[in-house]
Order: structure tokens, then C-alpha cells, then sequence
């Protein structure tokens, strides 16, 4: 008999997790699995288990994002301040010309700002061109479709240099981004540990199911490992070739007390909420002057 189908794209209603659920012969309390895959490697049974809905939202739903999260004020400081940097001004330049990494020749200087006139945004504008290239290469050659020509580690270096340069140089912010990849061990109730990891993190001083797997698994390691409050939402910021999106993971005090052992069933609506916006295009500078914004608005509520 085959395995069974348990779903194809990350449940987005109850009905549809309880469907998912029927199907699984799991355990439906994590802390009473045996043992847990890695973040990375998480099984569609084991993701069920740690009861996650998701739902997607358009870049058009940024205003609503804005006033559910309390961001509307951060998000209009940032986007004044990023209008008055110029090193960012001539990365949105380079943007719009396609993120090309002129080569500086003192004696045949070229038109444009040229990377070295994007100042800290040189590096990550020289990392989004060339996942820019390789996802070209890959689109011209039919024969590598079967095959990524961008492994993560370029991925998140482009993504995590860019936010290193949208917050090092802002005044108001004490913390800072580090592209330190911090392993997190979540031990359940039994004893039985699911490792996760972040690949760069805001803090003081395979498919698109996959991945949203990963990144529950991730959220749900930070909830039980650290000190985090009900209803304030712990953002995820990542990158699928050209596009990037936020992710705001909620959860309520009920959840909270569920997932670190604190109580022992949860109620049939009780969910971790991973609320996705986006996608925010590489390509196009409206769209990551607007991404830049939302990124800086976040970083200064959180360092508030």
C-alpha cells in the first residue's frame, strides 16, 4: 500500500489540518514523539504534530500587516531615513539596471553609481546579481533544470548581508544582524530534541512545503528555548531565488503553555499562526525599497 498523502501544500485551515491529521498514525502530543527529525529534514507527520497553520497574504496586504503588528509609525521612520542614505539610493540604481557589477577602473570611470558607489550595500548587491546569473544560466539550459545552481549558503549570505546594510548604520539601533548560523536543540517532555537552525538573527549587542516546515520547526525551537511573550510575533525574513518574503509567527499564552509542557491538551482552535507576505521581487526597486522598509520597521520595534 502506498504511504499515505498527507498533504501537498502546508494546511491553511483547521479543516484541512484535521484532514491531514486523519491520515498520520503520529502521536498527536510532541512530547510524546519518540524521537524528531531535524528542522531541515521534518516529516509531514511531525509537522502535523506541532499544530501550525499557514496563510498567504499579497504585498497588497501591507497596510493591514502594518496595523495588525503595530508597525505603522516604525515603518514611516524608516522609509524617511532610507530616502536620506545614499548608499542605499545607489543600490536601488543598481537594482534598476539589472544589480550589474561594474569593475572600477580609476581611468575609465563608468556611468552610474557602480557598486562602489552603493557603499555597505556592495556586497549584497554583488550577491543578488549573481543569483541573478545562475538563476539565468539555469533558465537558458533546459538539461540543469534538474539541478540548483544556487545552494542555500549563497542564498542566505545575499539575504543576510543585505539586512546587515539596511540596519548597521542606522542610529537609533542598538542590536544588530549576525550571519552567525545559531543551532537551537528544543527538548521535549519525554527528553526526545529537535534541532533546528538560523541562518542569521536579529538580537541584542526544497519545496515550498519544505520550507515552510523548516521554518515552523524553527519558530517553534525559539519559542521553548527563549523568553517570549504571547501575541508578540517572532518574524521570519527569507528568500526563494528571487523573491522574499516575512513571515509573522503568532501564538497565543494557551499555545505557549502547550508546546513547553505546561499544560496538556489544547484546544480543537489553538494554532501557531504563520501569517506570509510577500513575494518582494530582487529585480524590481519599488519592490525592495518597500521590503527595505518593512525590514528597518521591524528591527526598530523590536529594539524599542
Amino acid at each position: 500500500m502506498p504511504p499515505a498523502k498527507f498533504f501537498s501544500r502546508v494546511p491553511t485551515t483547521w479543516d484541512l489540518w484535521q484532514r491531514a491529521v486523519e491520515k498520520s498514525t503520529q502521536d498527536h502530543n510532541p512530547h510524546d514523539q519518540q524521537e524528531w527529525s531535524s528542522a531541515s529534514k521534518l516529516r509531514k507527520e511531525e509537522y502535523l504534530v506541532l499544530r501550525c497553520l499557514w496563510t498567504q497574504y499579497e504585498i497588497e496586504d501591507l497596510p493591514e500587516m502594518l496595523r495588525m503588528f503595530g508597525l505603522r509609525e516604525y515603518f514611516n521612520k524608516a522609509n524617511k531615513w532610507l530616502r536620506k542614505f545614499p548608499p542605499f539610493q545607489a543600490y536601488l540604481q543598481q537594482v534598476t539596471a539589472g544589480l550589474r557589477t561594474d569593475k572600477y577602473d580609476p581611468d575609465r570611470p563608468s556611468v552610474g553609481p557602480g557598486p562602489w558607489g552603493t557603499g555597505i550595500f556592495e556586497i549584497p548587491a554583488a550577491e543578488q546579481g549573481r543569483i541573478l546569473s545562475a538563476l539565468a544560466r539555469q533558465r537558458a539550459d533546459p538539461r540543469k533544470k534538474s539541478k540548483r545552481m544556487i545552494d542555500e549558503d549563497s542564498v542566505n549570505l545575499g539575504l543576510v548581508a543585505f539586512l546587515i546594510a539596511v540596519a548597521s548604520k542606522h542610529p537609533s539601533l542598538r542590536s544588530r544582524w549576525t550571519p552567525h548560523r545559531r543551532p537551537i536543540k528544543a527538548k521535549f517532555g519525554n527528553g526526545a530534541e529537535m534541532e533546528a537552525q538560523v541562518d542569521g538573527y536579529f538580537g541584542g549587542g526544497g519545496g515550498a512545503h519544505n520550507i515552510s516546515m523548516q521554518e515552523t520547526a524553527e519558530v517553534v525551537a525559539l519559542i521553548m528555548t527563549q523568553d517570549v511573550k504571547p501575541k508578540r510575533p517572532i518574524f521570519v525574513i527569507s528568500q526563494d531565488g528571487v523573491e522574499l518574503y516575512i513571515t509573522a509567527a503568532v501564538f497565543n499564552k494557551t499555545y505557549l503553555s502547550w508546546i513547553k509542557n505546561q499544560r496538556e491538551k489544547l484546544p480543537s482552535d489553538s494554532f501557531l499562526q504563520m501569517k506570509q507576505y510577500g513575494p518582494w521581487v530582487l529585480t524590481n526597486a519599488d519592490d525592495m525599497e518597500e521590503f527595505a522598509g518593512i525590514a528597518l520597521a521591524i528591527m526598530l520595534a523590536v529594539d524599542s
